[in-house]
């Protein structure tokens, strides 16, 4: 997690906490309403926690299902021809198939710069939760997630970082249609000598 900087830190706790003669009660009361607004805060960091779930899991299905559905029409397309490969040829002489496929192979990418962009800023809702959540825990008994960020993991490359090459994968296969289906059309234009 990202650390924060002695200004930053500051700034936070001058925002976080009330002054001393703002607050009417007693050490004990006040403490009871900070564990109180903690543990409504975790529960309000894990709820992100699950819409990110949420959202990674539809951009999963969307993206597996337009990849599929593009296997499948070279597969039922092959398979109408007896089992002889794609007719690539048929591209050129249905450009409306071609334009539909393009089409959907765009529709990809943007899927793809979508679901990327909110894994990030998941990330960095989850960073300023878990800083607020830490900053929290200093006037609490225990610093569960604190003692937790420094517990050695081995291997562990974080979510994010593993979660956001999914939708890089994705996004060069559509790159990898996109360029097969415009190579098509542009050979179907150049005439072959024979």
């Amino acid at each position: 997690m990202k650390t924060l900087n002695n200004w930053q830190l500051h700034k936070l706790r001058q925002i976080l906490f009330n002054q001393p003669y703002k607050v009417e009660m007693s050490l004990t009361e006040w403490r009871g309403t900070l564990f109180e607004q903690y543990k409504l805060y975790v529960e309000m960091a894990d709820k992100i926690s699950e819409r990110r779930n949420t959202a990674n899991s539809f951009f999963l299905t969307a993206n597996t299902l337009l990849i599929t559905i593009f296997g499948g029409l070279v597969a039922f397309r092959s398979e109408s021809e007896g089992n002889r490969p794609f007719p690539i040829v048929q591209l050129r002489e249905d450009p409306i198939l071609g334009f539909v496929a393009i089409g959907a192979a765009l529709a990809g990418v943007a899927l793809c710069v979508t679901w990327y962009s909110l894994i990030i800023r998941y990330r960095n809702l989850n960073q300023q939760k878990f800083a607020v959540i830490q900053e929290l825990e200093q006037h609490l008994p225990a610093k569960p997630y604190l003692a937790e960020e420094n517990v050695p993991v081995e291997g562990n490359t974080g979510l994010t970082k593993a979660e956001r090459y999914i939708p890089i994968v994705f996004g060069f296969l559509y790159g990898a249609i996109i360029i097969s289906l415009l190579t098509i059309y542009i050979s179907g234009l150049i005439p072959i000598k024979r």
